[in-house]
């Protein structure tokens, strides 16, 4: 029996991987996230100079870092492609 038959002998649908479905939210995320990213980067991760730079409160950025869960790691995977660090 090949891989493409199922026990019945019937030939049989591979499911193609799901890619993840492109919303507005997943966009804008990613988005804030990578302003987060370039802003923190750029003033060398002074929080209050990035807060600035993205015309947003202190405590909105630091909100943001915590629900993205952004890292100094994780900025420099990003702006590497996707490559971690090691």
């Amino acid at each position: 029996m090949s891989d493409l038959e199922s026990n019945s002998g019937q030939p049989s649908i591979a499911a193609a991987p799901a890619e993840p479905r492109v919303t507005l939210k997943n966009r804008r995320t990613a988005t804030e996230i990578d302003a987060i990213s370039w802003a923190l980067e750029q003033t060398g991760w002074n929080r209050k100079r990035a807060a600035d730079l993205l015309s947003i409160s202190y405590r909105g950025l630091l909100y943001k870092i915590r629900q993205y869960n952004i890292t100094p790691e994780l900025s420099l995977s990003r702006k590497l492609g996707g490559v971690k660090s090691p």
